[in-house]
């Protein structure tokens, strides 16, 4: 390891934020000048540099560059708070960059870096350096950081202690590495056939106790946690144990009554889906009817980051068919609004525009605090006629992993039963459900989207894709199916049987699947093909 090089951020880690009621402020003469110090931070700093004096200690910040003041400001307020590190140890980049590519000399893992922002400390960890996070109050709130944190407010001497003690442990360590979110000290690594284990001491547990995590192959599904040092027998036995269950899953699914996901078989969905699905409206009829193994498939997700929802957007079909309130917790859908609401509405789409000109930079979390008052404001002028749902109808909500969620829109299968929803979330973001998971009572989370507009349109249109595939194999014939993929790729058809049946006819005599642009819409010409090649082969066996 290099020479060790300790990097501070400043706003929200030297300096309190100081919450603002518009963008602008930031722009205001005085605003950098005059924020406050955390007292404790400082002062541990300082403590550290007398100490520590083979570290160099750096200053690296965000500067607004349109700004006329915040370069001055941030000098001259280091000048006074932090005059141990100098003109040549204070770097100062363009918001929204990444601290790691302005280390003098390029970065390494004897590079620290102390900040408040999670997507900083990311990009640094992501670049080769170690990164701690300073806790100061206001930030953490969405769990995205797993590694080392260091409180604002403990006394100077235990914060100098603290970041000694860690960098002390990276020159111990030859590496850290990250198990299942987990920041680890690497404590062995081996090799067994194709099978490589490598365990981990968890650092963020080391005084309480270590906690001990390892993988194999470095693949998610095969991650053990311990409450000591497994060894090295140990964790092969859990290795071996874990892959000859999916192997009694994987024999039981192909000779045995199938296990359909997490252990529950065909035999046994019918019967615990019943609860569920009269929570959505199944009659007792349709639940005895259901397709199962289709019903129940479908791939999970995850649960992405919860920010301010907002906004308006139009269906992918271009018709403004609803509107949802900005900066709301209430899952509102309105159909019609009076001028009023629709100047709030416009001023949300604002608001939005300028939290996205700092998304990415040390400023988006403070930026989103302050508008949060405003859109709260804009939320209570709201004008809501009815709550409504994509399709103009009463609006549906479910119950799903103690969640409740409003559901947008439905799509049955060929089979003629519901597996697929579009649905928005109580944390405000969009999601396509693909399937039931009997064991846990829920609907699979196939594919999560953002908060947005944009993540609206794109939740519709893949929910449109997903929809438009099981309405054109639901056709009987080759060519309704033909119809149903012709009439979406090409509007001005409908209703059109003369142009309709052209275009059939050539394309029963020739592949034409260069006719079609969209990829969903591509796939299906070409299985449509497959089975008009297996009824040519078929009539010509029989001739």
């Amino acid at each position: 390891m290099g020479k060790r090089r300790f990097f501070v951020d400043m706003d929200g880690t030297l300096a309190v934020f100081t919450p603002v009621d518009t963008v602008e402020t930031l722009y205001e003469k005085g605003y950098y000048a005059e924020l406050k110090p955390h007292a404790n931070v400082i002062e541990g700093v300082k403590q550290f540099i007398q100490t520590e004096s083979d570290t160099e200690v750096y200053v690296l910040s965000a500067v607004l560059e349109d700004s006329p003041y915040a370069l001055i400001e941030k000098n001259e307020w280091l000048d006074r708070h932090l005059p141990e590190v100098n003109q040549e140890h204070r770097i100062f980049l363009p918001c929204g960059k990444d601290k790691s590519e302005y280390v003098p000399g390029g970065i390494s893992a004897a590079d620290i870096l102390l900040d408040d922002y999670s997507t900083n400390l990311h990009q640094w960890q992501a670049a080769g350096g170690c990164a701690i996070k300073l806790m100061n109050g206001i930030n953490g709130t969405r769990g995205s950081w797993m590694g080392q944190r260091i409180a604002y407010d403990i006394m100077p001497e235990q914060f100098c202690h603290d970041l000694m003690q860690y960098l002390q442990l990276e020159e111990k360590s030859e590496a850290l590495i990250t198990i299942g979110g987990q920041e680890c000290v690497k404590v062995e690594e081996w090799q067994i056939e194709n099978d490589h284990y490598v365990p981990g001491r968890a650092i963020q547990q080391q005084e309480a106790g270590a906690f001990h995590y390892a993988t194999v192959n470095n693949d998610l599904t095969n991650i053990f946690e311990y409450e000591e040092k497994p060894t090295r027998q140990k964790v092969e036995d859990d290795y071996i144990d874990r892959e000859a269950m999916r192997d009694i899953d994987r024999y039981e699914a192909e000779f045995g009554d199938p296990v359909l996901k997490d252990g529950v078989t065909r035999s046994q969905a019918v019967k615990e889906y019943d609860r569920a699905l009269r929570t959505i409206g199944y009659s007792a009829k349709e639940i005895e009817c259901i397709y199962v193994d289709k019903y129940y498939t479908g791939e999970r997700g995850n649960l992405s980051e919860m920010v301010y929802d907002m906004l308006m957007h139009q269906m992918s079909d271009g018709k403004p068919t609803a509107y949802i309130t900005p900066g709301t917790s209430r899952n509102a859908f309105i159909k019609t609004m009076d001028e009023e609401s629709r100047r709030s509405i416009e001023m949300a789409i604002r608001l939005a525009e300028i939290q996205e000109g700092y998304s990415g930079t040390e400023l988006e979390d403070r930026v989103e605090e302050a508008m949060s008052n405003r859109l709260s404001a804009i939320d209570e002028s709201l004008h809501v006629e009815e709550r409504l749902d994509l399709a103009g109808q009463s609006i549906v909500t479910i119950e799903n992993g103690g969640c409740t969620y409003v559901v947008l829109a439905e799509a049955v299968s060929e089979y003629g039963n519901t597996d697929l929803l579009l649905m928005r979330g109580s944390d405000r973001h969009f999601l396509i459900a693909k399937g039931w998971d009997a064991q846990s009572q829920n609907w699979d989370h196939g594919q999560y989207f953002g908060w947005d507009k944009e993540a609206l349109a794109d939740a519709a249109s893949e929910f449109a894709g997903h929809a438009y595939v099981r309405r054109c194999f639901a056709q009987s014939s080759l060519k309704e199916q033909f119809k149903t993929i012709l009439e979406a790729e090409f509007p001005e058809t409908i209703g059109n049987d003369t142009l309709q049946e052209d275009l059939y006819e050539n394309f029963m005599e020739s592949n034409q699947e260069g006719l079609f642009n969209n990829d969903l819409r591509r796939e299906v010409v070409r299985e449509i093909e497959t089975q008009r090649q297996v009824e040519i082969e078929w009539e010509t066996e029989y001739e």
